[in-house]
């Protein structure tokens, strides 16, 4: 703020000034000090010390934040401690006294009286302690020698200079409210004034609309006699339309009854028709189930044949070892028989066993052989009967698929019989209620062409209370005029 600004560089100059004063009255005689006491160079020290430490706050706060309240208190203090110092620094002198009316007009510029009053306790506070205890520091005499009476001399002016700054800031606050009041009024009287001229301005617009409007009202009630009048021949007229449309319309409900009727009986053999439909579909659903039946059936047949030509082709093994064995075994008779033709007389019982193995060879080789013929026939007929499971189950697939599809296309028959019969059912419902709506639009017509008869005799009426306020509305062109007068006067 402003104000801040200006009294903290004023709290500078005074801290700089007691600064000073301290440096001069230690190296330089100013006047005499020999009605002066030596004082603690310490506590003078510390007393001047104090402003400067509290103008350093200042600084700080007031570059921290610039709008801080606490800125004005602190330089309070500051000039406060200033003065208290300037005066310990100089001894007592009387002179440094008047310091203290000079902070207080310096922080009489806040225009605040709570701060002036705390300045002036503090001051009050150390005129007291300096009588009682610090009397060196305050007034440069030992401590009971300055008496009373300059002590209230102090305290007086002390007292009169701030009750002047208190009353001189209360009495400008006070003019400035007045003002500020005066200045309120003022503006209020212009938003007055300002209001009067635009409703003024306003009330004119009104009475020339007014007039306007008036002029219009008289010839739109002209031309409402005259409408009024054609609408009278037009309720004639559609009083008698009205009746022939009755008649017509009461035609249509009759014939649209009889649709309603037609519609039932299409309904009934749709119905049939969709009944007739679902037996067919449950009749391809049964073949379809049968179909999948004989289709497992030829699949379990196909697995038995080929299991049996894996068993004929397994015999055909065992067929082919026989024949092995039977050839090893009349290679052995063979040379049995050798063996016992070398073994002479003693050999010829073994010869007929050889010769009965190689008989019992020949016939395991025969019968071999005869297997071997069987097996390939039932090899070549199981081929055969695989071949036409096969066409029998491709037949079975292929018609398995004829079947669904059939199933697909009743199916999609009985949907669009159902949707065909719904929107029979649609149909007969809105021709049921176009006929009831028709009925009531029958009477509703009869009701119109009674109530266009009303109308008839009711737009003589108005036609004759239209005359009367055209009349009536002739008697208000002198009040208008009157009220436009009045609004340029008060414009003017």
């Amino acid at each position: 703020m402003e104000q801040d600004k200006v009294v903290t560089r004023l709290s500078l100059l005074i801290v700089i000034a007691t600064i000073g004063i301290y440096f001069l009255h230690r190296q330089f005689m100013i006047h005499s000090t020999a009605y002066h006491v030596q004082t603690d160079q310490r506590i003078t020290l510390s007393l001047v010390l104090i402003p400067a430490l509290l103008y350093s706050i200042t600084w700080a706060l007031s570059r921290w934040n610039k709008k801080s309240a606490s800125i004005s208190w602190l330089n309070m203090l500051t000039l406060t401690f200033s003065s208290i110092g300037m005066v310990a620094a100089g001894n007592g002198m009387l002179e440094y006294h008047f310091s203290i009316f000079m902070v207080l007009a310096m922080i009489s510029y806040y225009e605040n009286i709570k701060v002036i009053l705390v300045m002036t306790i503090i001051f009050a506070v150390q005129h007291v302690l300096g009588f009682l205890v610090f009397t060196e520091y305050v007034f440069g005499v030992p401590v009971g020698e300055y008496s009373l009476t300059m002590v209230s001399y102090h305290a007086i002016f002390l007292v009169a200079t701030s009750g002047a700054l208190t009353w001189q800031i209360y009495h400008k606050h006070k003019l400035r409210l007045e003002l500020d009041a005066t200045v309120r009024e003022q503006v209020q009287l212009q938003t007055i004034m300002q209001q009067m001229i635009v409703s003024s301005e306003q009330l004119l617009e009104a009475s020339e609309q007014l007039h306007t409007l008036y002029n219009n009202t008289q010839h739109d009630l002209v031309q409402i006699v005259s409408e009024i009048q054609r609408i009278s021949s037009d309720a004639e007229a559609n009083s008698q339309f009205s009746s022939n449309a009755s008649t017509a319309v009461y035609n249509i409900s009759t014939g649209l009854t009889d649709i309603s009727n037609s519609n039932i009986d299409v309904v009934q053999l749709a119905n049939h028709m969709t009944y007739k439909a679902g037996q067919g579909q449950q009749m391809m659903d049964s073949i379809l189930k049968q179909m999948d039946q004989l289709d497992l059936a030829s699949t379990t047949s196909s697995a038995t044949i080929s299991n049996l030509n894996e068993r004929s082709n397994e015999v055909q093994q065992i067929a082919t070892s026989i024949k092995a064995i039977a050839r090893q075994t009349r290679l052995l008779a063979i040379n049995a028989a050798i063996e016992a033709a070398r073994a002479g007389e003693y050999g010829k019982g073994f010869a007929v066993v050889a010769n009965e193995v190689g008989k019992l060879a020949d016939q395991s080789s025969d019968a071999a052989s005869h297997i071997s013929k069987l097996v390939s026939e039932i090899e070549f007929e199981t081929n055969r009967s695989v071949e036409a499971m096969k066409s029998v189950m491709d037949e079975v697939e292929q018609a398995v698929e004829r079947i669904d599809k059939m199933g697909q296309l009743l199916q999609e028959m009985i949907t669009l019989i159902d949707q065909s019969v719904t929107k029979f059912h649609l149909v007969s419902k809105s021709t049921e209620r176009v006929a009831a709506s028709t009925v009531e639009a029958s009477a509703s017509l009869i009701k119109m062409s009674n109530f266009a008869y009303e109308i008839k005799e009711k737009t003589k009426s108005v036609a004759a209370a239209t005359n009367r306020q055209y009349d009536s509305n002739g008697r208000l062109a002198p009040l208008i005029r009157k009220l436009t007068e009045i609004s340029y006067n008060l414009k003017k």
